[in-house]
Order: structure tokens, then sequence, then C-alpha cells
């Protein structure tokens, strides 16, 4: 095995640094994880005229936690595709919603 020149062992030592930075990287993102709140529900079954006004209806009193809906729709005829995705912004109200038949 060929002799490593200083500048290959600079570079080593320099690979141990973002090693480090990248090890740094991942437990920010299991802090984060561990924080993270469920908040976006998928709704499906609906029916081809649903409105977003009607889901907002729907779910009533938890209504004013809701941040936005998603509502796919067909290009061709405006019609929902039959589901949507529903983000709350609190978890008071995501966990409401879960209970709503």
């Amino acid at each position: 095995m060929p002799k490593k020149t200083s500048k290959q062992l600079e570079n080593l030592s320099g690979s141990d640094d973002s090693e480090h930075s990248e090890s740094e990287e991942i437990k920010e993102v299991e802090k984060t994880a561990e924080n993270w709140v469920p908040s976006q529900l998928f709704v499906s079954g609906l029916p081809y005229e649903t409105t977003e006004e009607q889901l907002k209806q729907f779910f009533g009193d938890i209504a004013k936690d809701i941040t936005s809906i998603k509502l796919p729709k067909y290009q061709d005829t405006g019609r929902c595709l039959g589901y949507a995705h529903v983000l709350f912004s609190t978890l008071n109200g995501y966990k409401a919603a879960l209970l709503k038949n």
C-alpha cells in the first residue's frame, strides 16, 4: 500500500470535520423529529361535488384551526378527485379532526 502524502493526510483530517458537521446535522434533524407534531390529515372518500367550504362546514368548530385545504380536482371537469389534504395549525384541532366520522 503506498504511503499517504501530507496533502492526502490533510484531506483526511478535513473529512473528519465534515463527518463531525454531518453528525451535528443528524442530531439537529433528530431533535426536530422529536418535536414533530402531526398536523396534516388525509381525507378520502369525498363526493365529486365536494368544495373547500363544505369541508370546513364538516369540521365545524375545529375549522378555525385549519391552515389550508388542498382539494385536487379534475382539470377537464373541475370536480373533486375524491380526496383532500387538510392542514391544522394546532395539535388539538388535528386530534379533534381524527375523531370526526
